[in-house]
């Protein structure tokens, strides 16, 4: 619950160019999130620095240049296939 609640943070935190991505890689963030946060961020347990470095991680996330680059990022930062497309599985 506590790491639901650190992704709602850094959604709320996130930078201007998350907001002007399309909904679907919104989405997909939102549900990749804590495990690329845990991948990348390390296992701090301080949510502030937490909700920096997943702010962080988000914007480099939406500096990808298309949905597709997007998709690789997440793949390559932590986030499980399965999570990324579950549509696909």
């Amino acid at each position: 619950m506590r790491w639901m609640l650190v992704a709602v943070l850094v959604v709320g935190c996130a930078p201007n160019g998350f907001e002007r991505l399309p909904e679907q890689d919104r989405a997909r963030w939102q549900r990749c999130a804590n495990p690329v946060m845990d991948t990348r961020c390390g296992s701090d347990k301080d949510m502030v620095y937490r909700a920096m470095c997943g702010r962080d991680l988000a914007e480099n996330y939406s500096a990808a240049p298309s949905s597709t680059e997007r998709l690789r990022w997440l793949k390559a930062n932590g986030c499980p296939p399965a999570m990324v497309n579950p549509d696909g599985y």
